[in-house]
């Protein structure tokens, strides 16, 4: 309960504390090797500039950072005795100037010498930024592999139920995030391991028309294929995979459920996902 208080998140092994953990019990001269924690874009910041830099947005996902002080957490990094020398130097704000590209890459990339390198933000926080959101109250759906929700807050409110996540975002604001799970694995599996496989050219453009084509409902057919309700709590073990889709007996002899009717079955899954976690 104090570590979720602290940082907002969970304990899964999505995050840097129980992977570290994991390293320090199960292959311990591999942990003492650690020099730096970085995350994808530090590491790559890293090689452009040669500093270890990170930003708000990301260190918040590593479970060592204090949502409501936007800094490490010192209680954390006491506890689970963490140094905090593998950490990065600095927590940069979002769109900070890191320093200049190395000569030898801006050699080797062919890039002017004088390319500044900008400090980034985390993959769902930048796509919010793409998608307009920028104030208190507003509301990002980002559908990728899964498919995060964020609201932005002003303030870090902890969900005390702890079905919510409590991130960092831009300008000294907050965001409050859920998850509908699976989306654009759940579409690929679809159009790649059914349409493609029985034949349909431009598999993704024919289910777009497919699921076009359909009434409101799917004609009653009802799909369960992984997009729900996020919950914080659950992801500290890990699920049973499956899902089921529920094809009604069809009594019209005109417009019986086809595999269109799945496709729209497939996207209203998403929809109803979406609605319910945006209702939380």
């Amino acid at each position: 309960k104090e570590l979720f208080e602290i940082t907002g998140h969970g304990l899964p092994f999505l995050f840097s504390l129980p992977r570290l953990l994991w390293f320090r019990e199960n292959d311990e001269d591999l942990y003492n090797n650690i020099k730096h924690l970085l995350s994808i874009d530090g590491w790559v910041n890293y090689r452009l500039t040669g500093k270890f830099v990170i930003d708000d947005t990301s260190a918040a996902e590593t479970l060592l950072y204090d949502i409501n002080k936007r800094n490490w957490s010192e209680k954390i990094l006491s506890e689970f005795e963490i140094p905090d020398q593998i950490l990065p130097d600095q927590i940069l704000p979002f769109g900070h100037v890191i320093g200049n590209i190395l000569p030898e890459v801006a050699k080797s990339l062919d890039l002017n010498s004088q390319t500044p390198i900008i400090m980034s933000a985390a993959d769902t926080q930048a796509s919010l930024l793409g998608c307009g959101a920028f104030d208190t109250g507003s509301l990002g759906v980002v559908a990728g592999s899964t498919m995060p929700i964020m609201m932005i807050i002003d303030q870090p409110i902890v969900d005390p139920d702890q079905k919510l996540w409590t991130g960092a975002f831009i300008n000294n604001l907050w965001v409050a995030e859920s998850n509908a799970g699976s989306a654009g694995d759940v579409h690929k599996w679809f159009v790649e391991d059914i349409l493609h496989q029985l034949g349909v050219p431009n598999p993704y453009e024919k289910f777009e028309s497919l699921a076009l084509s359909q009434p409101v409902g799917s004609r009653g057919v009802f799909a369960d294929l992984g997009p729900s309700i996020f919950s914080a709590q659950s992801m500290v073990s890990v699920p049973e995979g499956g899902g089921f889709t529920f094809v009604p007996i069809s009594y019209s002899l005109d417009a019986p459920a086809n595999i269109a009717s799945f496709a729209r079955a497939l996207l209203e899954n998403l929809a109803y996902a979406v609605r319910a976690n945006t209702e939380q």
